[in-house]
């Protein structure tokens, strides 16, 4: 693989894991700034399904294409990124790790220099992704376990990103940690709340960044989840769809206790089992 040409850097999960928290605070420790940055004015990682970015590098006009057309010519143009840009670069992406119709992966490994996987305990995806769908929160436990799930986060806004395949939230999982023929570095959400520093270390080792523990703290603590609201709360958020009221809402590793019916917590760890296990979400046997 050459190395010149594995420029890109996948943020990747299931939606409501916390991708975008974590892309303001690695775009505090890039930048290594010292103040609070304007949320709206966040261009760090975009979205790998953005249509603009498609259109701009294919040259061509997305709307005018079949999914199947845009599919087939994603690889390439994540290639053609990879192979212009001079330094890394980010994408966000909540797609599962999948092959396009004609067997291409649509997230070409030789593109590649690091997968980041972020990973959230189902329990309290669930009703933050309830919130962000505006549906009940059994809506959403269902939409979780469905292995063909299709993720449009355009809602109330223009149609300005591709349709997303999800698949369920254990495919999801398995389909980048299993079936990316790399390896991917997951993350688990509640580790970043807990205990920060090592793994930000090591994404900053990953990304070839050098920074002090003192920068990354500083980092850290201008990300805060609460300074996230309020800037939310004062001018808005303009990644936030129409129909939920907030975008940042608890940010909190285990709300779901209050949130969530003894029956709902069955129906999670009934679909999600082994995958919970195997992130320390359940006890293993």
């Amino acid at each position: 693989m050459s190395q010149s040409s594995s420029r890109i850097v996948w943020i990747v999960s299931y939606p409501k894991s916390g991708n975008t928290w974590f892309r303001i605070l690695l775009n505090y420790i890039i930048q290594g700034v010292d103040e609070e940055l304007d949320i709206n004015s966040l261009s760090f990682a975009p979205m790998a399904t953005q249509r603009k970015v498609f259109d701009q590098v294919a040259n061509l006009i997305s709307s005018e294409m079949t999914a199947e057309e845009i599919d087939d010519l994603r690889p390439d143009v994540y290639r053609h990124i990879a192979r212009t840009a001079k330094t890394l670069c980010y994408f966000k992406v909540h797609e599962a790790f999948r092959c396009t119709s004609r067997q291409k992966f649509l997230f070409p490994p030789d593109a590649t220099h690091a997968v980041i996987y972020l990973i959230r305990n189902p329990l309290d995806v669930a009703p933050s992704f309830a919130n962000h769908l505006c549906v009940s929160v059994d809506d959403a436990i269902f939409y979780m376990s469905q292995n063909f799930s299709l993720f449009d986060d355009s809602q109330g806004r223009p149609c300005d990103q591709f349709p997303q395949m999800l698949q369920s939230w254990s495919g999801h999982v398995k389909s980048w940690t299993k079936q990316w023929p790399g390896s991917a570095h997951v993350i688990r959400y509640e580790d970043l709340l807990l205990d920060p520093l090592p793994n930000l270390r090591h994404v900053a080792g990953l990304l070839n960044i050098e920074l002090s523990d003192e920068g990354i703290a500083k980092a850290y603590e201008l990300s805060q989840f609460d300074r996230l609201k309020n800037q939310e709360r004062e001018a808005g958020f303009r990644e936030k769809p129409n129909v939920c009221t907030s975008f940042f809402r608890r940010g909190q590793s285990g709300g779901w206790r209050e949130e969530l019916t003894t029956e709902q917590v069955s129906r999670i760890v009934v679909d999600h089992d082994s995958v919970m296990r195997d992130y320390g979400y359940l006890a293993k046997n």
